[in-house]
């Protein structure tokens, strides 16, 4: 495939490494011209196809992850959020993606108690039957407090202006150009 080098001169020519041995076949040259891709793509299509299954593995775990907004703040117990969203991880979840990761806290052992406490729910959920497992997972936690948007935006509209442009009904004449 490609130009061969050739002696002349007393010289190997072109000057950089190119094959010796002699040139290929009519039916070899064919093959390499009309196939070439297949070998090289094997290993492109493997890598991006990995990197899909690790994205929709990572987007599960984000789905299936109870967060500290999940638990009352005094008792680590599920608030009502919490406990509908363990029930759609329960019902809804695939059976291959039903694992149920708690967020960890900055103490063990209200972690632990969290832990506890979404294993005690998930098992009345499910009468004790299928519990899905669950485990502690160190992530951030992601967005904002609904409160938190709620006052922004009431600011925001607090602060537009009223309309510039004075806007009046009534009926033109088409002498002037108005409807």
């Amino acid at each position: 495939v490609g130009s061969r080098q050739k002696y002349k001169f007393g010289e190997l020519w072109p000057p950089y490494p190119r094959p010796t041995g002699p040139k290929q076949h009519y039916w070899n040259r064919y093959h390499h011209a009309h196939y070439w891709p297949y070998p090289y793509t094997c290993q492109d299509r493997a890598y991006v196809a990995d990197i899909m299954d690790r994205q929709i593995h990572n987007g599960w775990t984000e789905q299936n992850t109870l967060y500290a907004y999940h638990f009352d703040k005094d008792g680590n117990k599920l608030t009502e959020a919490g406990l509908l969203h363990l029930r759609w991880i329960m019902e809804h979840a695939p059976e291959e993606r039903r694992m149920i990761f708690v967020q960890t806290t900055n103490n063990s052992i209200s972690s632990q108690e969290r832990l506890a406490n979404v294993q005690y729910a998930a098992s009345e959920m499910s009468d004790g039957r299928n519990v899905p497992s669950a485990m502690l997972r160190v992530s951030p936690t992601y967005g904002r407090p609904a409160r938190e948007e709620d006052m922004k935006y009431r600011a925001y509209v607090g602060s537009i202006l009223a309309p510039r442009i004075q806007y009046t009904t009534g009926g033109g004449s088409a002498a002037n150009g108005s409807n």
